[in-house]
């Protein structure tokens, strides 16, 4: 489940995710910019299609964290960020665009919300959602969430919402470029060469098992 990996381990679970990440942040650093906070970002804590804590039950241990107190996220975070999310005047919960059949309608998640906070990101460490194409900002798998407040009801894009809400900062380390492909060849190569010095006995452990052998 979700729940299962965190860190390193939830990258690689979910490496297009990571590699997202990864591509925004090199064109950022390409074009001499950092890159600049994500939005206030909005999802639902609970839910069986659009919840956070569906896809990672870390997420459940929200309600019982004091101030403060921070987990690593174990899946991939999709937040959704712009005014059309509290289109009622008094809202309720989120609103969010569904399509059936294609057929797209606007449907209320009824339940409590998670407002994700991006900030400046430092030299080492990214404190930003990644914008990855219309409404949407991802985290990726292996951050921390920091609870930072929560609150019976609260005002977005001028809207009162009458629903609990739990702020939250975010918080990683910089993911590695990814590979070019001239690199990727070049790595290809050195790993060929490696196998074939080992099936010859060269170096390491395995060069010695095979002149033993013979």
């Amino acid at each position: 489940g979700g729940a299962g990996g965190g860190g390193a381990g939830g990258t690689l679970r979910w490496p297009a995710a990571a590699e997202v990440v990864s591509r925004v942040l090199v064109q950022c650093a390409a074009a001499g910019r950092p890159m600049p906070p994500a939005p206030p970002a909005y999802a639902c804590l609970r839910g069986d299609h659009f919840g956070l804590s569906g896809d990672d039950a870390r997420w459940g241990r929200l309600p019982s964290m004091s101030e403060g107190e921070s987990f690593v996220t174990g899946a991939v975070v999709c937040g959704l960020a712009g005014s059309e999310l509290f289109a009622e005047r008094s809202a309720t919960g989120l609103h969010i665009q569904t399509s059936s059949g294609g057929v797209h309608e606007w449907a209320l998640l009824d339940g409590d919300i998670v407002c994700l906070h991006s900030r400046p990101s430092g030299e080492e460490t990214s404190r930003s959602l990644v914008h990855v194409g219309g409404m949407g900002y991802h985290l990726p798998p292996g951050a921390t969430v920091t609870l930072t407040s929560t609150a019976d009801r609260f005002r977005a894009h001028g809207r009162a919402v009458r629903r609990r809400v739990y702020n939250v900062e975010v918080e990683y380390p910089h993911l590695p470029p990814p590979e070019r492909p001239r690199e990727q060849a070049a790595t290809r190569r050195q790993s060929a060469a490696q196998r074939r010095g080992e099936g010859r006995g060269e170096g390491g452990c395995g060069g010695g098992g095979a002149a033993a052998g013979r």
